[in-house]
């Protein structure tokens, strides 16, 4: 079973913050839809999720990439990290998307972000 948030019809405004600092500990697979939202002002939606599935999911496919692979090199730099600042992990998949746009990195953001 898999966690499914669904924010429909949302209108936030003024300085409210909404499920703010989530944190999604799960297996399975991860959902989030935000449809028809009109977020004006301060407001904040989701602002600092994190959804540990795609580090867990990176670590899986790690163990089966080929070792001396440059992919395999910069995925265990992200592994690495314990504590991920929000603005610097997006700093770090882009730069890694960029550089390996077929690589498992890539397909991983690219199916959670396609659910």
């Amino acid at each position: 079973m898999g966690i499914e948030i669904s924010l429909h019809d949302l209108k936030v405004s003024g300085s409210a913050e909404i499920m703010n600092g989530a944190k999604v500990r799960s297996n399975n697979d991860v959902h989030i839809s935000l449809e028809h939202a009109e977020i004006k002002e301060y407001a904040k939606v989701l602002n600092d999720l994190e959804i540990d599935s795609v580090l867990n999911e990176l670590s899986q496919q790690a163990r089966t990439m080929d070792k001396n692979s440059v992919e395999y090199q910069e995925i265990r730099k992200i592994i690495g990290v314990k504590q991920w600042n929000k603005n610097e992990f997006v700093k770090c998949i882009t730069k890694h998307i960029s550089e390996f746009s077929k690589g498992v990195l890539a397909s991983i953001v690219a199916n959670a972000i396609s659910k």
